[in-house]
Order: structure tokens, then sequence, then C-alpha cells
């Protein structure tokens, strides 16, 4: 709330976690203030991953040029979900 309201500032976060529940699950992680990735559709869909700083609308996916941070997302995907009995997820990832 400081922040926003312009009276102070929040301590920075190694990553931030949500999903999204429009045709079919799908999680989505921003890493490092730099990097966001994404699983559409599916706990088991591939990991796209976007550079944000150089790459704002998401045009182009660069999993593949850097795969220590897919795999540091793959295995966040999986330790920061907290299962909900409203919100589950029909198969697991794996890391």
């Amino acid at each position: 709330m400081p922040e926003l309201l312009g009276k102070g500032s929040q301590r920075s976060h190694e990553y931030l976690y949500w999903e999204f529940y429009e045709k079919g699950v799908s999680q989505a992680l921003l890493l490092d203030g730099r990097w966001k990735a994404l699983r559409l559709g599916s706990p088991g869909a591939p990991i796209q991953l976007y550079d944000i700083h150089a790459d704002p609308v998401e045009k182009n996916d660069v999993a593949a040029h850097h795969p220590e941070v897919v795999k540091r997302a793959s295995a966040l995907f999986v330790s920061a979900r907290k299962d909900n009995a409203y919100w589950k997820l029909a198969e697991r990832s794996t890391p």
C-alpha cells in the first residue's frame, strides 16, 4: 500500500506467480522483473518465455535460448502453486 500511495516502496520479489482459468488452466510467472514464463491451457503445456525488457509486447518466445530460466520456471510452477479445492489442476507439471 505505501508504494501505491507514493509513501515508500515494497521489497523486491524473486518472482510473482499467478494462474488463470480461461480455455483450460494456465500458469504464469514473472521472474527477476525481466522474464515472463507462461504455460497455456494445461500444466503439461510447453513453457513459453519472454524477455519483457527487450520485448514488452511478448512477440518472441526465447525459451530455446534460455534453458536455465525455463528449468527454474518449471520448478516454480510446481513449488509456488498452492492446492485449492475450487481451483484444481487436472495434471501436474514436472520440473
